[in-house]
């Protein structure tokens, strides 16, 4: 074990941390300053969780479009303190009616590509919002949209993070002319500090606005359906539907097709609320969207269950360093395994979450030795007829399709997050992507990119998450929420939402960040170093962050690389020693910034908290 202690890296966060922000009545953590500042607007005005969220996201999907835009996907975990209840919020739209994987085999596809509109879902991120706004806000579009409005028609600074994105795509921009036309006006990227505008979005917006403001004598209610119906099933949906039907676009095989969605894929799309899922640890409930790849963060808890955390050193020691990533892979391995969309896989979480499927997996780990291989648990008792690790190569085979040669790489892809904690003792998670402008073509009648989620699908209709007619994908993007206790509970797992009879002062954190396949991974370890080892919140998301490529990328073109462990250079000399000794294939996160962020309530004081790690570009928090 190392000599490099907790106590003194704790010491050693203390020299290079952000504040940590603190207020009576709101607190907000997001991934840029404008959106904070929006949300504050709003939290100023008497806006409760929901109403700020509404707001932040709005204002994210206008100006971090190389992360997520308003043709994205957007899950949420809501805490509603009223109720003592936790709401899954089912934030992803379903796949076209007409994608199928015998479709894909007979235009030759061994994996569904990741650029273009083949891949294309039922963008879901603008219906999640107006839900919530008519279930839990208090607030119209015309308050909670204004300020997105303002952002995209009067332009907002460009920032580096964005300037560096729109530079990377040259090539992107020279094939898509109405990208160009978006993100390098005059044939130009926009320097850093000029007004980047938007006026396609922002009539795209302005059209919503109207058709809430037509119906809102009736109801405030009334006016959001009637926004949602514009967006779906009016004139809207056909405008992007026409572009995404008439316009063919190269994907990585040098293939061109059009988006196999209709009419009748948008009408029929409505978003849901659901159970979450929820695991005791330490005292405290967290929740995760059962349809996403959330259930990995709770597997990971149950199989640290009994893990003396800080006899292994702390976060900066090679032994908790190696214990979190086995037990990651082991988590991960059954992600591939078993997950998929619940209303139609079925996937065995409770199971999966058990004591007794958990103890003989954690025996699995070997303290001394990193493993490569992916070892999914067998639930059901019966050894896998798909093979996890070479997704590529399952899907030609259940195709009938030739052993696939070579691949083009990917377009970059990211995601972006808001956390808020209100005066009602509400608490909100949310997690934005999709509809990413180096992923397909800017839609002209309005402003963005549709998603492309369809890409997380597998194509052999033996596995849980292969593609079928209106199905949602296992989506990545994972919102964070954990509540602390009424009284003293048992490791466990538990569905649904909290137990009833709480009340405002009840104490929680929302959480999460961005980063595909890495997002369960870092932000496990920013709660277990604020849970279970008791460092300060911002402290706990300034601790060295690791990840690791074990398991199959979630994207295209699905690679993986075994034993592969991503970790920061500040970890001491003997640390990383210690792990090349044990089999780790060390790789150095020299420009990756990841921005795991969290907003509390303390329940002893009654304050709101918020922080992001120091690491984390333009995101900010505010408070009040």
């Amino acid at each position: 074990m190392s000599h490099h202690t907790h106590d003194d890296f704790s010491r050693q966060l203390a020299l290079r941390s952000r504040p940590q922000v603190m207020g009576r009545s709101v607190a907000i953590a997001t991934d840029h300053y404008l959106a904070a500042e929006a949300g504050m607007s709003v939290a100023r005005i008497g806006g409760n969780a929901v109403d700020i969220a509404a707001t932040i996201a709005f204002c994210q999907n206008v100006i971090k479009p190389h992360e997520t835009s308003f043709g994205g996907e957007c899950p949420v975990l809501y805490y509603d303190a009223k109720s003592d209840t936790v709401h899954s919020v089912c934030g992803v739209g379903k796949s076209p009616a007409a994608a199928t994987p015998a479709w894909f085999a007979a235009h030759g596809y061994d994996l569904i590509p990741g650029r273009g509109f083949l891949p294309a879902i039922v963008p879901a991120v603008f219906s999640t919002w107006t839900h919530l706004l008519a279930r839990f806000g208090t607030m119209s579009l015309a308050q909670t949209l204004a300020s997105a409005w303002e952002l995209a028609h009067h332009g907002f600074p460009m920032y580096e993070e964005l300037h560096s994105a729109i530079a990377r795509l040259s090539a992107v921009w020279s094939e898509w002319p109405t990208s160009a036309a978006y993100a390098t006006p005059g044939g130009k990227v926009p320097p850093v500090g000029t007004l980047f505008k938007n006026p396609a979005l922002a009539g795209t917006l302005r059209a919503v606005l109207d058709a809430e403001d037509a119906h809102s004598h009736k109801s405030r209610a009334a006016g959001l359906q009637a926004a949602e119906d514009l967006w779906y099933r009016g004139e809207l949906a056909k405008r992007l539907l026409h572009f995404i039907t008439s316009t063919p676009v190269t994907d990585h095989t040098g293939h061109a097709h059009t988006a196999l969605l209709t009419e009748h894929d948008f009408a029929d799309h409505h978003t849901t609320l659901e159970a979450p899922l929820a695991y005791d640890f330490h005292g405290t409930t967290v929740h995760k969207c059962a349809f996403t790849q959330g259930p990995v963060f709770l597997q990971q808890l149950a199989l640290l269950r009994n893990t003396d955390l800080r006899a292994l050193g702390g976060p900066a020691s090679a032994d908790y360093i190696h214990t979190l990533t086995e037990s990651a892979k082991l988590a991960l391995a059954d992600r591939e395994a078993h997950y998929g969309d619940p209303l139609l896989d079925n996937p065995p979480f409770q199971t999966l979450l058990s004591e007794p499927y958990n103890a003989p997996r954690r025996s699995l780990i070997d303290p001394a030795t990193a493993n490569p291989r992916l070892r999914p648990g067998l639930p059901a008792g019966k050894p896998l007829d798909y093979d996890i690790e070479n997704v590529r190569a399952d899907n030609a085979r259940a195709l009938g399709l030739p052993p696939p040669q070579g691949f083009v790489p990917g377009n970059p892809k990211d995601t972006t997050h808001l956390d808020v904690a209100d005066r009602h003792g509400n608490l909100l998670s949310a997690a934005l992507s999709g509809g990413w402008f180096s992923a397909s073509p800017i839609i002209p009648s309005h402003g963005f990119a549709l998603t492309i989620r369809g890409d997380v699908f597998f194509l052999n209709p033996a596995r849980p998450n292969c593609l079928q007619s209106r199905k949602r994908p296992r989506i990545t993007i994972t919102p964070s929420l954990a509540l602390y206790p009424h009284t003293a509970t048992t490791g466990g797992a538990t569905t649904g939402g909290a137990t009833a009879g709480g009340s405002a002062s009840r104490g929680g954190i929302a959480f999460g960040m961005r980063g595909g396949d890495v997002q369960d991974q870092i932000t496990l370890q920013f709660f277990l170093a604020h849970i279970a080892l008791g460092l300060p919140l911002q402290q706990a998301l300034d601790v060295p962050f690791h990840y690791t490529e074990s398991m199959p990328n979630s994207f295209y073109p699905r690679t993986r690389h075994p034993n592969k462990l991503n970790l920061q250079r500040r970890l001491h000399p003997e640390v990383l020693a210690t792990l090349r000794a044990r089999g780790h294939d060390l790789h150095f996160l020299d420009t990756y910034k990841p921005n795991p962020m969290a907003a509390s309530i303390d329940p002893a004081t009654g304050l709101r908290h918020a922080a992001v790690c120091s690491d984390s570009g333009p995101c900010y928090t505010a408070a009040w």
